[in-house]
């Protein structure tokens, strides 16, 4: 056996032992998910309390992943991932997290080849995929169900350049058929990695050398250009359509809410403290909210900016990695940067998932660089980059469990954060699910103090008065919510129940109206429709409003319950049993649900199918303490 012989088996044994080992250490750092909770943030409206997500895959939820917008994004990938996550494993946070940290796991492995084909070092390219597993700054996106699409489209990413690195070296027209599927799914699963194809024409320039820096001609990069235009159209496409449909749901701030000036502020401050975070990941936040700058608070950091972007350029030819990897980074978050703002937060963890990779190649290439041929340093890298992924991987272990629930991740970002109305808001909300008013009232309004319109806080500080009875008070903060945002279906709608308390039931139809123009699949919304239209003498119309809460939501007890009674009304007492039946069955510990049922059975001159729902009702009166029912229930078996 030749010496290249031995290196070559000793390699294809590295590579995978080195792939297993990252994914053990990866999972082992990410234990704690286990024990996780969904949150009460994106993860109750992108799978728990989605009507259609939390059935699984169904005919109807493939339709809707892949024609209709999801949280103010089309991205059917991730929402097919859901569906199928359902399907599997329920409503159960821990094994949704499994999924995400597989994801990762995949992710990681798929870097390191990645650096293993470019830079051609396995301990390069592992300390690169180690740095990218165990970053704090990772956390968010594999500890968040709702961030799912941040590990698929990553993936697919992955797997783009992959292929497109086996094309180059190769020229195999599978490996370009399958570029281009794995960047359409990653732009399926989340539109940010548009800036892909400016990678590829980074990559061109180094590692892979098709055009040389400093001595290429205008027609060299016309050529590198045109090979790419069909990605540039697909970006392009899709980075419109995205736009087109978060504006349309409100999702982008208009400029005059806040001036480009301050958003080219934030964004020069999110990329410096973004590299003081990777650096030391110490007070990580799952919302950072902004705050007003001036000149001389953004100044220093547009200028260190600049700086690093000059000295990468001067030192392009020498150390062209600093350049390429130091672009990467620059135009990965340049898409979220907040120039075009969406959502209210000053910077965001997960927006640096991919985006990182660009300062660990330099990081990596100029220690290398540096240890080249010296035993010594090599020993010193080796010692000094262990020791850093292990540190990372004990904070990115103590910053996972800040995500175990929404309390301990909301109070986290309370303790790091100064006038997170955010924070506030959203533990209010949980403490107040929880039956913790005193506490949750607290949290609300100090969002409000910090921001007057917020509208999480403004809705559960309507729902808290509601609870304890207080309709005046309720409606003042509903309509507070609906001076802002006059769309907002939750507070149309709890206003309409507020509303028939007060014994306004025209203005609460009005509101549901509203409510349902704009989420047409509010199941609740259409029962409440349907009690005002029967009340109002229009059984069918009621009917039909049931019917169609039902096919929303199949599980709707109060939609079951109210359609049985209107079919009884019309005579159509058959259809009408079918639905109480549905009603024992969804609630089959319920006195009034049978008592219910077996009344209609009575009616229905089924005597003995009678008999035997009273008793079942009486049964479960007794032991529940319901008098009322266990009374009517021995009075109607005694008349039987």
């Amino acid at each position: 056996m030749t010496r290249a012989d031995v290196f070559g088996t000793k390699e294809r044994f590295l590579v995978p032992a080195t792939a297993a080992l990252l994914v053990l250490v990866t999972a082992w750092t990410y234990r704690d998910l286990r024990i996780h909770d969904f949150l009460l943030y994106d993860d109750n409206e992108y799978v728990v309390e989605h009507p259609v997500i939390r059935k699984g895959v169904t005919w109807e939820g493939l339709v809707y992943v892949f024609t209709q917008p999801h949280h103010a994004t089309w991205h059917p990938l991730t929402g097919l991932s859901h569906l199928v996550d359902v399907s599997l494993f329920g409503l159960s946070a821990p094994a949704h997290l499994a999924v995400n940290l597989a994801w990762h796991c995949a992710n990681a492995v798929l870097l390191f080849l990645l650096g293993r084909q470019l830079l051609g070092s396995i301990g390069a390219s592992f300390w690169i995929a180690g740095a990218f597993a165990l970053h704090p700054l990772h956390v968010e996106s594999v500890a968040w169900v709702a961030e799912r699409k941040d590990v698929l489209s990553t993936f697919f990413a992955l797997v783009a350049l992959l292929a497109y690195v086996d094309f180059v070296r190769s020229g195999r027209r599978r490996s370009w058929r399958m570029m281009y599927a794995a960047y359409a799914a990653a732009l399926l699963a989340k539109p940010m990695v548009v800036t892909l194809p400016l990678l590829l024409l980074l990559l061109d320039v180094w590692p892979l050398e098709r055009v040389p820096l400093g001595q290429s001609s205008a027609t060299e990069w016309r050529r590198l250009v045109q090979e790419k235009l069909p990605w540039f159209a697909l970006a392009f496409v899709v980075g419109l359509a995205t736009i087109a449909t978060q504006a349309a749901r409100g999702a982008v701030e208009p400029l005059e809410a806040s001036p480009l000036s301050f958003r080219i502020g934030n964004a020069c401050i999110a990329y410096v403290l973004y590299l003081r975070d990777t650096l030391w990941p110490a007070r990580l936040a799952v919302f950072y909210p902004r705050q007003s700058l001036t000149l001389d608070e953004f100044a220093p950091a547009a200028a260190l900016l600049a700086g690093m972007t000059a000295v990468a350029w001067i030192c392009r030819l020498r150390y062209p990695w600093m350049w390429v990897g130091w672009l990467w980074y620059l135009l990965t978050i340049a898409p979220v940067s907040g120039i075009l703002q969406v959502g209210d937060q000053a910077r965001a963890d997960r927006f640096t998932y991919l985006s990182l990779t660009g300062i660990f190649l330099m990081v990596a290439c100029l220690v290398r660089a540096w240890a080249k041929g010296k035993p010594v340093r090599q020993l010193l890298a080796f010692v000094v980059g262990a020791a850093v992924l292990a540190l990372w991987a004990l904070l990115t272990a103590s910053q996972t469990r800040h995500w175990r629930n929404t309390e301990t991740l909301f109070r986290r970002a309370l303790q790091v954060t100064e006038g997170n109305h955010v924070a506030h808001a959203n533990l209010g909300a949980y403490l107040l699910r929880q039956g913790r008013t005193e506490e949750a009232l607290e949290h609300l309004h100090h969002a409000i103090a910090l921001r007057p319109h917020d509208p999480l806080a403004r809705l559960n500080l309507g729902v808290a008065a509601a609870n304890r009875g207080r309709w005046q008070e309720a409606a003042t903060h509903y309509r507070a919510l609906l001076a802002a945002n006059p769309k907002h279906v939750s507070a149309n709608f709890n206003l309409a129940l507020v509303l028939l308390e007060l014994g306004q039931p025209e203005a609460a139809r009005h509101h549901l109206n509203v409510a349902l123009e704009e989420d047409p699949r509010h199941s609740k919304a259409r029962v409440l429709l349907g009690n005002l239209l029967l009340e109002a003498g229009d059984t069918q119309a009621a009917i039909a409003a049931y019917r169609a809460a039902i096919a929303i939501d199949p599980s709707s007890l109060a939609a079951h319950a109210q359609l049985a009674m209107a079919l009884e009304r019309t005579g159509d007492v058959d259809r009408a049993l079918d639905h109480y039946r549905e009603v024992t069955r969804l609630a089959p510990n319920d006195p009034r649900a049978w008592f219910n049922l077996a009344a209609a059975l009575r009616d229905a001159k089924k005597a003995t199918q009678a008999r035997q729902a009273f008793a079942q009702a009486l049964a479960l009166a007794e032991q529940a303490g319901d008098l009322e029912v266990s009374n009517r229930a021995r009075e109607a078996l005694q008349a039987e």
